[in-house]
Formats: C-alpha cells, structure tokens, sequence
C-alpha cells in the first residue's frame, strides 16, 4: 500500500497496471489497465492527494466488475462501504457507483439525489468511456468515449459514511429513480422539440379570433424554446371532450418524458407534478399559459419546472387542442434582454403603449428598465393589467424613500409573489426577516423564498415567493399590509431622537440626540427598540464620564417566564467573553445569548455594549431599585476584583443578601475550609442558595452580634434569631446540609470581635477580620489555640494563632493555600514550646498571596508586600490599644472579650524583610507598642547580621558535642548540610566553628560535595561566599575543593561520583539521580547533620510520607533508623518529625527539637520588644531622645546575644543533665505528663509523648524518655508554671526585682532602673525569668515533686527554690562548674550539676516543710546564709569520721576527672552540707556554737548509724512512683531524728562535741542497743528492701521522739 502525498497519474497507472498484472489474468489486465487510464485521467490531482494506491485500485477494479454485470441499455447501481481486509476495518466513506449508457444531466441529476437525501460528497469521477461488448454483453475493450461501440458513463461518487443497510438501499432507489427520469426526458427530447415546432408552424397557418400578435408571438416562442432556451423534460397534449367543447380531456398516450407513466405505475401519478386541473383554468381566449410546476425538478437543476401550456387547433379533428411542455428556461432566458424574448417583448410593448409616457422621454426609459429588472419568472407568468400596476408603481417610486408592497397571486393560489420595496439604506436583514414573517402571516403561508435585488437606485427591492395555503377564503387588506411594513422600514435614528426629547425635554434631548442618535450599529438597532436604548445612553455617558465599565442588570416576570438582562457598557475596550461568562454562571445564572455592540458618538468616543440574555434559575424578582443596585454593586466588584468570583454570588438573587454579606459567607467557610472542614466549597453553596431563609437569619445572627449602631435589645434580638435557626435546622432534613449550617452558626456563635462595621480607609485594600474563640469551635483540630484573628480579602487570606493574650510568633508568606493554617498550626505548637524561654506564649501567623499569578515577575514581590500590609492591618482592627494607662477599643467594635492590647509579630519565611512595613502600619493606627510591634526593621536586631538563631542553634550542638567529649571549637568533625551560605542559619552557622569539615550540602539549586576537606581552607571559602550576600553553591571555589569534590545543579539526570566522594559519604553506587543522591548524603556517617533549610527530610520507619506533609520532599526523605550521623542540629524548622527525633535518640544519636535549637531568634525579638517598651517610656518623657535610643540599641546587640545564648545555653544544659538521669527519673517524668495532661491540657498524643502503657514499657526495659521528649515536657513544663507564677503574687517579691535587671542588658541599669518597675509587662519578664531558671537547674518535674513530698503549690516552691539557690550561693557554683566547658569529661562535669541539684532539692523540701508560707525570700536568705557559710568553712573539722572519709573519697574521684580541687571541694562538700539548714536550725537553741552543733550533729549520725542508714535508703532501687515517695518519707524522717537527737544532746548538757554524744548515747544504752541490734543485723543482709528499711527508721524516729 502506497500512499499518493505528491499526484502523479503516470505514476499511479505504473502501480495500478502493476497490481493488476500480478492479480489479473493477461486479457483482464489489458482491459484493467485501458479502463484505469479512462478511469482517473480526467481527476484532478489534488483531489487524489492523500489517497493511498490500494484504496484506489479497489475503487476502479470494483466499478469495472460493476460495469461487467451490466447490459447494454441497462442502468447500474450500487452503494457499498469499501472494506480493508488487513486491517479489518471499514472505510470512512461510502462508495455509489453507476453505470449507463451515456446521456445529458447524468451527473447533476444524480447529484441532487444524493443532496435531497442529506449526503456530502467528498470525491466525483464521471468519465464517459468507450465500452465494447461482445455477444454476450462481455466487456472486450475499452477506449475513449469517442471510440468503441457504446459511450458508457461510469459514475462515481464518495460520499458520507452510511453502514445503514437500509439507507443503503434507499441511496440506490433514489439513484435509479432519477436515472430513470433522466433518462426519460433524453429519450424523448427530440421528440417533444419537433412538437414544439410543429406547433409553431401550426400557429403560422392558424385564422382565429385570438389576437394575430399574440399567436405570432406565441409561436415565436416554440421556435424560441426549440432552439437550446429550453431543457424539455416532458410534454402532454389535452384535448376537447366529445361531451363538451369547453372540457379539455387529457390524451393518454401522448405523454412524452418525465410525464410518461411507468408500466407498473398509475397512468395519472405523473400528472401530479402540474398544476392542478391546468387545462380546465386555461382561458381559450388565450393562447399561452406560462406557469411553475408543483414540485422540483429531479433533472438537471433542483428549481420549479416551468410549464408551457399552448392553445392550438387540431387540423385533423377541426378542433382546438392544447399542448403542455414541462421543463427548465436555460440561462438565455433570465440573461437576454426582453426585447430578445418572445411574448415577455409583446408584454414590453403592450405595457410601454398603456403608460401614455412619452416615446422617447425620460420615462419611458425608466420604465423599459423596470421591466428588464422584474424577476424574469414573474415576467414570464404576470398578466398585462398586473404587470401595469406594478410597474406603473415601481414608476411612481424612483428617487422616494418610501416603501411600496405589490402582490401578485398565482392564477392556481399556489402561491403569492410579492415585491418589497424599502429606502435602501434602511433595508438589513432583520428587517427582510421581519418584513417576510409578516408576508408569511398575512397570506397564511407555509414557507417563503426570497430574493433580495440591488441597483442604483435608493430603493433596495426584495421579491418573496410565499408558498401559500389555497384554502384562505379572506385576503388581507394590502395597505394596512404596506403601511406595516413602513414601520418596520422607519428610520431607528429618527425614532431614537424623538424618544430622547420624550425623556429629557427638547433642549437636553436633542444634545444627548445629536451625541448618541446615530452612534449605534445596525446590529443593535436591529435587536434594540429606540425606547431602550435611552436607558443604554444614561449608561454609556456615564461610563464615558468615569472613564469605568457600567453595568445594568434587570430581572423582572413577562407573564408566564422570568426575563434576566445583563448590560455591560465597557469604555475604549471590548471585554472578553471569558471574563464575563464565569462572573455570570458564578451569580446562578446561564448566558443564552450575548451581543457586542461597538457605540461610537459624535465626539468619536468609543464604548462597547456588551448585552447579555440571562437564564435565571433562582426565580427571585427584584423587587426594587435596591436590589438591582446591590446585584449591580457585586458585579462591579467582581469585575474590578473587590470581591471574588465565585458561586456564592449566587446568594445575591437566591437570598438577597448584597456584597458584604455574601463576604462574610465566603469568608466563614473559606476559615471553615482551614480547620478541616469537609465540605466542598461547590456543596456549601448548593446548601446555602437552597436555605435562603437560613443564609439571611445567620447573617442577621452576626449582624444583630457585633452592629455597634444597633439601637433595640441585642440580647432579645440575638436569641430570636436563634430561636428562628433552631426551628429552621429542624426543617432541614438532608444530614449534610444540617452540619454545614450548624458549622456556619457555630462559628458565628464563636467570633469574638469584627470589623465588619468599620470604615476603612477607601485608598487601602479592603479586607474582613474575624476574631475567633478557638474553644467554642466544634471539630476544630487540636492543638487548639486560646484566640486566633482570620484576615480574608480578595487578595490575601491569613491567619494569627495565639497561645494566650501576651503572644508573639513570626507572620510567614504560605504556598500552601489549601491548608495554610495546618501549617501555622504545626509552627504555633512549635512556637509554643519555643517561646517558653521568653516572655511572651507562642504565636504564630501565616497568609497566602490570592492571585499571586497575575503579577509578573517583577510585580509578585509588591503584591507579597501589599497582602502582607492589609492582614497587618486586619490583626490591628480588633487589636485594643493604650491611651496612656487607658485601654481603647478599636472603632466600631462590638467586643465579647476582655481587653487585648498586645500584639507582637515578627519576621518569618518570607517576610524577613517585612519589619519596617508592619511598623510603619503600627505607626498608622498609632498603636502603643510603635516600632516594637515588630521587630527587627532599621531599629531592631537584625538576626542575620547578629547570627542569631544560628548562634542559639550552635549552643545546642556545642552541646550534643560535649555529651560526646567532642569540643566543637577545637576538634575538627565532619559535618553534612540542609541549606547555603547566602542563609541565615545555615550561612552563620557553618562560621560558627573553624573546624567544620563539610562533606557535603545541598539545597533546593544544587548538590556540594567536598570529601577530604581542609578545615581552615573551607571555612575561608564559605566566609567569603557568606560575604557575597546572595550566593549559591555554584559559585563556591572549584579550586579548594579537595580531590572528587564538585557542585551540581539538581536539574540534571544523573550525577557521577567519585571515589572518594562514594568514600566520604559511604555510598555504593558511583552514579546517582540528584534526588538518590541527596537521600544517600542525609544518611552519611559524620559526626553532624546540620538543618538550615526548608523542609521535612527525616521521619521515623513507623511515619508514612503522606502524614509528614511535605509531598515536594517525599523522594528524599530518610528514616530515623538509617541516619548514621552522630548528632542532629535543627536551625531550620520542622526539618525532623518528632517521631524521627525520638527513633534517632533511642538508636543512640544525640539531638534535641527545632524549639530547642532556634529559640534563639524569637528570644531576641522578645528582648528587642520588652527593651523598645522601657526605652519608648524614657523617650516620652524626654530621658533619652528618638535617636539616642536607636544608638543605644545598636550597642546592646552583643549584650543582647549574650543573654540569649545563656537562655540556649541552659536549656540545653537542663536536658542534656535530665536525658543524662532520664532512667532514673521516669516515674517522675511520667507523673508530670500525666499532671499536665489533666490541669493544663497537655495532649500527649500530639505532642508525640508516650502513652501510660508505652511507659510501663520503657520502665520494663531500663529506658526513659528521649531528649526531645523531655524537652516537650521541659517546655510545657515551664508554660504551666509561668501561667500559675503569673496568676500568684510571686512577680510581686521585692526580692525578685533582681530577676527583672538580669533580664536586661547591664548597660540599662542603673540609669533606667525606675522605668524596668513601671514595665508594662514587668510581671510577666519577673515570671518568665523565674520558670526558666529554676526549670532549666532542677528539671521539669520539679514542682510536682515538692507539691507531692510537701503539699507546696508552685509559688511557695519558687519561693523556696531562690531562698535555697542565694542562701547556698550556688549562682557561683554553676559559673565555676560550667567553666569546665570541654575541659573535663562530659560526664564528670554532668555528675557535678546532679550533685547541686540534689542539695537545691533537700534544701527546698526543708525550706517547704519547716518554714511558713508564703516563705519571705529576703528573711529567709538572711537567715541562713551566713549560717551556711561558717558551716562550710568548718568543714572537714566537724564532720565526723565517716563524713570526712566520703567526702575525701568524693573529692579524689573529682579530682581524678580533672576538676580543679577548689570546686572538687566544693562539690564534695555538698551531701554534708545539704544538712547544714539542720544545723542552722539548731542554732536557735543558742546553745553552743555552730561548729559545735555541727560537730555533734554529725557524730550523731555516725555513732548511731543514722549516716550508714540514710545510705542504704538512698541505694533503694526505685520501680514506681510510690517507692521515690516512700523513700524520700524515710530520708526526710531520718534527717528529723538526726536533728531531734542533736537538739536533745544540746539540751542535757551532757558535755560538749563528741563526748557530749557519747555521754547521751550511754544514758540511753536500751534503746541504742536496740537500734545497734537491728542495723547489726541489717548489715549481715545482702539486699534491702523498703519493708526492712522501714521498720529500722521507724525504731531511730523513737530514739528522737521528745519522751525518748
């Protein structure tokens, strides 16, 4: 199979004789081969282009077996669909194929049966060729047609498809019915041209009364049509009846043509085609008849067939006969002139004598050329006196615009001819359409045909041939007819003027006329009544005036349907279709028609009417002006992009409700659609414009909340409606819909605030603010916060969480604008546990940029900019504010809450550089907090420049460092990376250390690798990137990579890697995708991976991908449990999934949480804030000015760092020293979980914090919690805390005014000391200064443990901890332990913390137990301070032997660590001095000194075992909660009998020091052998358990009972 691209017919003849040769035998071949030359010869090329040679030799092989089958004289059809037999498939056409004999009309004869039957036909080949056949009718050779023995027509055609059989075979009988007719009229055709001339030379020889010019013309006329000007088709003779002269009868057999009967047929079927009873309505007196047959012509061309009727005599029978020829005028008969034409040129002349105009006049002329235009067929039909008539009035019209109706009616009422005349240039089609409808009415007619006739004159002429019904009794009145017509002809513009003078009185009307009365297109007048288009015109001049699109819209009822119309007048431009569609399908309506109209007035401005027909399935009519502007105002805003275009504009119709409240709509599901809600935005508005009722009582529910103009009873008002909801939701009955309602009333019910009934500033983008209260949410997904503010516009939607009142947190850009808030959700929970260091509880914002996409490149960072300003302002709207110590509402806000004044953002992904904006916005409401409102900004910290978050973030892997006796600073570590120099984090913290060996990194451009790098080489290279400010890893310097090192874009397919690459990173494969690679090196063995990018790249084995939430990072994330690194640095967020975190760490890797790890920033934002506060205050009253304040910033940004890091540095001291002990301490641990889980709404589950059931697992198997769950619970531990101080009077101590200086830098006191008392948040700095210290040295169990051993809420252990943590000086015990730093093992230096944390806890419980509450601080320091001092400087001298040998032993183990004697002293001194508040207490006996209490009180515990027995309880092991009370109960009864006994042998004067001891224990001999006996025996045990202990406290509590 070939296929023909380029027609060659020598070409294709070669492959078809080819074909045939192969397939044929040799004499079938030969005549193949003649009959495809005959065959495609004649084809045009182009339309064989295409075709393939196979198609086209079936084609020609399967018509010339068509041909085979034929006989001569016979006629052959068929239609067939080709088949493919390889490809079994059916051909896209189908074939008819014919084959006769060849004779005239053939080919369009057959043509119009296939069109009549509704078939395209896409191909013809019709050659004529010679056939010879022998005998047998057997085809012997083929030649030209001008050859052989018979010209033989082969036709074929290519039509549509039809696989019809049915239709198949209709296709051929409507083929052979119209070859029959052809060949029909060709067999008789001579025949019926000698009747016509023997008739003309009938009429010659004839003598009647007829006019002798009449029978001269008529047989002029035989000869006429005889000579080519008529195709004959068929003839038939009538003559008189022999019963009555007058009665014409037809003459059977004298049928010629197509009115030749068939055989089987009925004689008279084929004279239904004439007119009917023709003969009998001849006039005799006439000689002619020319009319139109009754049907089409199947022959030749598809028109009406003329028909001849001619009245002649009959020689033979001496009697008139008449003769009828049916056929089709040729071309000569409509292009001639009239003058050529027999009996049209007597009715010339007969007409041109009846006008009386002068012969060679002016006139005459006229109407000569009247005639010469007349449409021919009516020429040829029309009587004398019609003709007259109406060219007499034709005459009459020239050069008037005036219409003119003349009707003719067919002598048989078949039809009526009517000439129309109209001014020319009014005449359009609407106007021949409404002109022809009317005509079609008038005459009662079934159909009309028209023809439409230009010339030079002013008048345009339009001919309609109505087909009429002859059955119409009563004609119309032809001039009431005419005179509508007029009407419909009457000048648009002239009607437009005097409707416009009607509106507007003459003077105005006429301006506006001469303006806009000729400005419309022919289009719309022809649609438009005058009438309507003054309405337009108020429209357009204004839309001209404003320079902005106008828009009408209508909707009111015309009887039995509701009639919907939008206008939109659009200045200098058309809109586009696309635009305007959308805008209306969202308002509930279908577009079913629209029209453009370009309007051009006088002045040449243009303005585009766009009209739009509306379908309106709401069914709401617009009751008033009102509603139509408010649906007007909404569709104004859609256009200009002031409100969305969506579906619940439909609420405008459906419910009435304007532009603002279908805002509030929108926006409450658009928050809805933020916390999960399940609902598709297309089901809420389905449930909305099909509860109108309900969508208008919750809007008023809101209204009737928050209107501040509101004048009745709010509360009587607000539960009515309430009521009415109530009972509305009972009446729904679809389920969904009653939850999507009540979620809509719920939230509602939940706003606090709004600023929905405030006035903003017009220039500024408009924008609703939602205040909600978390807690009364239903189905809201935890953590729940305590408030959050919801911003919604059409430009940015944004959120603020807030964890409590006094809140701060970053305002991030979002990309993800399904469910932005889940990811702010996920940052505030976050934010939360971070901002435990810092005043302020976490908070945190996010908002995404609507229509980002329509900006260009350049423009999307002012967009960002724009969005980001109005959601500032939406928080600021429902923000309260100080007036001096006044706290002012904002305008127009109807409040359900107390008093917020503070509100704190800062920077965050995106809006780093966003500071000065919001501030400049603070500076707009004048909010009190100026340029503390956000920090950072030209006056704030810069915490890229500072280094931050990363320095903070350094703190914790110096940290993890030092856990694993690696010093960071000192020691070179390998190291792999998330993130460049050009970032924050990342860029300052790969600075942080010059013994950095970066192995590899890569962030979302590129892949870095450096396998063997120089330390010193690289950090010199990276600090010169960092320099560069916007660099990437591609410019890194090739030449200091070490050997295989390199940078690749992560564009490309695959990475090779070399050796020492796979080495470094331990990689198998050499050849990598960039995304297997960046897998491969997050799983390297190096000592750190460090995080400074965006995204999730570790999870744990047991987390899917989908439940992380970072689809973009799902190809390169790793395991928790395939990580080889040795520890995990999180300078960015979110990097590691908690549940990966704690995979890692039970596998042995050291790592804490982002919280912990980037607090930093947010600690120096919060110092930034708090210090702006108390400088603002000194600059209001003129202290210091504006700018020495910003200088004094500037200054204190090292002191500033300092402070910030001490925050990193001790938390990640207390959780390296509770992970250290986190075996030990799980009881502990999980009793506070469960502590917070029941008062303060700990939701361990979220929080990734063990179950009760995961921790009795732990328990079984030696385990404790993993560091980042322990500084989960560090963190809410201090939350709670700081929530319960704050809530006490302990910020009230004087004492603790102290906290609130360290909390500033030094360089603030003491000149603004007085200003730090009058702190707005004085109480909170003092509250969180407190939880953070005492928590970061004694852990985060603390406080629930001195509540359980002595019922002591947090403030008096507070209290109790700062008494014990002055009185034993330990402020410098932690600066001296914590200069060892690297210089001793990690462990040595931990065991150091424990042991002061241990001292801190006796002391406290003391304190708790045996001194009043609340404690007074200062008293209680001055107590026992000095006290504790001397006591210290007795030791060893005091202590008895078996103190003096532990605490030696306690000082070699120090030493051998590597600690310094003087704090190996120290520390070694601590389990004797832990009872030295005993011994102070004692002292009150003022008897004896207190070395010689000491001395006595410690020989009291050796020589009575009491030391010996406190050890053992001490070494009890601890499985449950119960058994750390119940030894703590044996050591504290201990501790009390020691001190009891000593103040007895004080008291007895048995002597002094030891023999004082000595002297007491021998007058009481019983009852200390007893004892002796019993710790005798003890001591022969093996093991101890808490039952024996037990009983021997018990027997030592009575040696100090006072009757003992």
């Amino acid at each position: 199979m070939r296929k023909i691209t380029k027609f060659d017919t020598s070409q294709l003849l070669d492959i078809l004789n080819l074909r045939a040769q192969e397939e044929l035998s040799k004499t079938d071949a030969q005549i193949a081969s003649a009959f495809f030359f005959q065959f495609f010869k004649r084809v045009p090329q182009e339309d064989l282009r295409g075709d393939n040679s196979d198609d086209l030799y079936k084609l020609a092989i399967a018509h010339l077996n068509s041909a085979r089958q034929k006989k001569r004289g016979q006629v052959q059809v068929r239609a067939y669909n080709p088949v493919n037999p390889s490809e079994k498939s059916v051909s896209a056409f189908t074939i008819v194929e014919v084959t006769s004999d060849d004779m005239a009309f053939l080919v369009d004869s057959v043509q119009m049966a296939l069109n009549r039957l509704g078939y395209t036909i896409h191909l013809t080949i019709h050659p004529v060729i010679g056939i010879t056949r022998d005998k047998n009718q057997t085809i012997t050779s083929i030649s030209g047609h001008d050859k052989g023995e018979q010209p033989e027509s082969f036709l074929n055609f290519r039509i549509d498809q039809e696989v019809r059989a049915d239709h198949l075979q209709t296709i051929e009988n409507q083929v052979k019915e119209a070859l029959q007719s052809v060949a029909a009229a060709n067999r008789d055709r001579q025949l019926m041209h000698n009747l016509a001339l023997n008739i003309a030379a009938t009429l010659d020889q004839t003598g009647s009364d007829v006019d002798h010019v009449m029978l001269e013309e008529t047989a002029a006329l035989c000869r006429w049509i005889a000579n080519g000007n008529f195709t004959f088709l068929g003839a038939i003779q009538y003559q008189e009846s022999e019963d009555s002269a007058s009665e014409m009868i037809t003459e059977r057999d004298s049928t010629l043509g197509i009115l030749r009967p068939n055989a089987s047929a009925d004689p008279d079927s084929r004279l239904t085609m004439l007119p009917e009873d023709i003969s009998k309505k001849f006039d005799v007196k006439e000689p002619l008849l020319i009319t139109k047959s009754s049907v089409r012509s199947a022959v030749h061309r598809p028109a009406y067939m003329d028909v001849i009727l001619i009245q002649h005599p009959d020689v033979e029978r001496a009697q008139f006969r008449q003769t009828l020829f049916l056929g089709l005028f040729s071309a000569s008969a409509y292009n001639r002139s009239v003058t050529d034409i027999p009996i049209l040129r007597l009715k010339l002349t007969n007409l041109l004598k009846r006008s009386g105009l002068p012969e060679n006049g002016h006139g005459i002329k006229v109407l000569h050329n009247i005639v010469e235009r007349y449409p021919r067929d009516d020429l040829f039909q029309v009587t004398g006196d019609e003709l007259f008539i109406a060219t007499m009035g034709i005459l009459d019209l020239q050069d008037r615009q005036q219409v003119r109706l003349f009707v003719r009616e067919d002598r048989f009422a078949r039809f009526r001819s009517c000439l129309v005349y109209v001014p020319r240039e009014r005449f359009n089609s609407d106007l021949r359409e409404r002109i022809g409808r009317a005509l079609l009415t008038a005459f009662g007619g079934a159909a009309y045909e028209f023809d439409v006739q230009f010339s030079e004159s002013i008048s345009a002429r339009i001919h309609y041939l109505i087909r009429a019904d002859s059955k119409q009794t009563s004609p119309p009145d032809l001039l009431a007819l005419e005179a509508k017509i007029s009407e419909f002809a009457r000048s648009w513009p002239e009607d437009l003027r005097r409707a416009l003078q009607a509106q507007y009185g003459d003077q105005d009307g006429l301006e506006y006329a001469d303006a806009w009365s000729t400005s419309f297109p022919t289009a719309y007048r022809e649609i438009y009544s005058p009438e309507q288009a003054v309405e337009d015109i108020d429209h357009l001049s204004l839309a001209q005036k404003t320079g902005k699109l106008g828009i009408r819209f209508r909707s009111t009822r015309l009887q039995d349907r509701l009639e919907t119309q939008l206008t939109l007048y659009s200045p200098n431009n058309s809109v586009f279709l696309s635009d305007v569609l959308p805008m209306i399908e969202n308002m509930g309506l279908r577009a079913l028609s629209g029209r453009p109209y370009r309007v051009v007035n006088r002045s040449g401005y243009v303005i585009f009417i766009h009209s739009f027909e509306l379908q309106n399935s709401s069914g709401q009519v617009l009751s008033n002006e009102n509603d139509a502007r408010d649906i007007e105002e909404l569709l104004g805003r859609v256009w200009t992009q002031k409100s969305d275009n969506d579906g619940f504009n439909q609420l405008a119709l459906s419910a009435k409700l304007n532009w603002n409240q279908i805002t509030l709509l929108r926006a409450v599901y658009r928050y809805l659609k933020q916390i999960r809600f399940r609902y598709s935005q297309e089901y809420v508005i389905q449930t909305l414009a099909g509860n109108p009722n309900m969508a208008c009582r919750i809007v008023r529910l809101f209204e009737c909340k928050f209107d501040p103009d509101l004048k009745q009873d709010r509360d009587l008002l607000v539960n009515n409606i309430r009521s009415e909801l109530k009972d509305g939701l009972e009446r729904v009955t679809n389920i969904d819909e009653d939850r999507i309602l009540s979620a809509y009333i719920n939230l509602i019910e939940s706003l606090l605030r709004t600023n929905y009934f405030q006035q903003h500033d017009p220039k500024q983008p408009e924008r609703l603010s939602l205040k909600i209260d978390c807690s009364a949410v239903t189905r809201m997904p935890q953590p729940r916060p305590m408030v959050e503010i919801f911003v919604f516009s059409t430009q940015v939607e944004g959120v603020h969480l807030r964890g409590g009142r006094v809140a701060r947190g970053g305002l991030r850009w979002s990309d993800r604008p399904e469910d932005f808030r889940t990811e702010v959700l996920g940052l505030v929970k976050a934010q939360i546990v971070k901002n435990a260091v810092i005043v302020p509880v976490g908070s945190k914002g996010g908002f995404i940029v609507r229509r980002l996409l329509d900006y260009s490149t350049e423009d999307q960072l002012n967009e960002v900019k724009t969005c980001y300003q109005t959601f500032i302002r939406g928080l600021l709207d429902l923000t309260d504010n100080y007036q001096g110590d006044d706290v002012i509402p904002p305008v127009r806000t109807y409040r359900y809450d107390d008093d917020d004044p503070y509100l704190v953002v800062a920077a965050d992904k995106g809006t780093a550089t966003f500071s000065d904006i919001a501030n400049a916005v603070a500076e707009e409401y004048q909010y009190w907090l100026g340029d503390a409102f956000a920090s950072g900004g030209k006056t704030g910290y810069d915490h890229k420049a500072m280094g931050i978050t990363a320095k903070g973030a350094w703190e914790s892997v110096k940290r993890l460092g030092r856990d694993l006796d690696l010093d960071t600073q000192s020691q070179p570590f390998s190291v792999v990376g998330i993130g460049d120099m050009s970032g924050d984090v990342f860029g300052n913290g790969m600075l942080l250390s010059r013994q950095i060996r970066l192995l590899a990194a890569f962030n979302h451009k590129h892949i870095f690798i450096d396998p063997s790098p120089d330390p010193e080489t690289s950090f010199k290279e990276r600090q010169r990137l960092f320099d560069l400010g916007r660099s990437n890893w591609d410019d890194y310097d090739s030449a200091v990579l070490s050997a295989g090192g390199g940078v690749w874009p992560r564009t490309v397919k695959k990475i090779r890697l070399s050796e020492p690459a796979q080495k470094a990173l331990s990689i198998s494969n050499n050849e990598l995708s960039p995304e297997e690679l960046i897998h491969e090196i997050l799983k390297s063995p190096v000592d750190l991976l460090f995080n400074g990018g965006i995204g999730t790249y570790i999870k744990a084995s047991y987390e899917t991908h989908e439940s992380v939430s970072d689809r973009a990072n799902d190809i390169l994330r790793v395991d928790a449990n395939q990580l080889r690194c040795r520890m995990i640095g999180e300078g960015g967020n979110l990097g590691v999934t908690q549940f990966g975190r704690i995979e890692f760490s039970q596998r042995g890797g050291l790592c804490f949480t982002d919280a912990i790890d980037n607090s930093a920033g947010v600690d120096t934002s919060d110092h930034e804030v708090n210090i702006k506060i108390l400088l603002n205050e000194a600059v209001k009253i003129g202290e210091i000015s504006h700018s020495e304040r910003n200088n004094l910033l500037s200054e204190m940004s090292d002191a500033v760092t300092e402070l910030v890091l001490r925050d990193n540095y001790g938390q990640t001291q207390a959780l390296s020293l509770e992970s250290d002990k986190a075996v030990q301490l799980i009881h502990q641990h999980a009793r506070a979980i469960r502590q917070l889980e029941e008062s303060y709404g700990l939701n361990r589950a979220l929080e990734n914090l063990p179950d009760d059931q995961q921790i009795s697992e732990r328990i079984a198997h030696h385990q404790g919690l993993t560091r980042p769950e322990i500084a989960v619970l560090l963190s809410h531990s201090k939350i709670s805390i700081y929530q319960m101080l704050l809530n006490s009077n302990v910020p009230e101590d004087v004492f603790l005014s102290e906290d609130l200086k360290r909390y500033f830098p030094q360089v603030l006191s003491p000149r603004f000391d007085p200003f730090m008392g009058d702190h707005p948040l004085r109480r909170e700095i003092i509250a969180t200064h407190l939880t953070n210290n005492m928590i970061n040295r004694v852990g985060p169990g603390f406080i629930l443990r001195m509540n359980e051993l002595t019922g002591a809420d947090p403030a008096d252990t507070v209290r109790a901890y700062t008494a014990c943590r002055e009185i034993f000086r330990l402020r410098d015990c932690w600066r001296e332990i914590e200069g060892l730093d690297n210089k001793i093992r990690s462990q040595a230096q931990k065991e150091l913390m424990h042991e002061t944390r241990q001292l801190l806890e006796h002391a406290t419980i003391w304190l708790l137990n045996y001194r009043p509450r609340p404690l007074d601080i200062s008293a209680t320091v001055e107590e026992f301070r000095d006290s504790i001092a001397q006591i210290k400087n007795g030791f060893p001298r005091v202590l008895a032997a078996s103190n003096r040998l532990t605490q030696k032993r306690r000082v070699k183990r120090y030493l051998n660590a590597g600690t310094p004697p003087s704090i190996a002293n120290t520390i070694a001194e601590f389990a004797a001095l832990s009872r030295g508040l005993d011994i102070a207490e004692l002292s009150r006996l003022e008897i004896g000194s207190l070395s010689e209490i000491a001395t006595i009180y410690f020989d009291v515990g050796e020589r009575i075992q009491l030391s010996w027995l406190a050890k053992k309880v001490r070494d009890l092991p601890i499985s449950n909660h119960w058994h750390g009370l119940g030894r703590a109960a044996l050591l504290n009864d201990l501790a009390l009998t020691q001190r009891q006994i000593t103040a007895k042998i004080l008291k007895s004067a048995a002597g002094k020091g030891k023999s004082a001891v000595r002297n007491w224990i021998a007058e009481h001999q019983a009852d200390n052998e007893r004892l002796a006996q019993m710790i005798q025996d003890l001591q022969k045990s093996s093991e101890f358990d808490f039952s024996m202990l037990s009983v021997a406290v018990s027997a030592a509590n009575q040696l100090g009972t006072p009757n003992a």
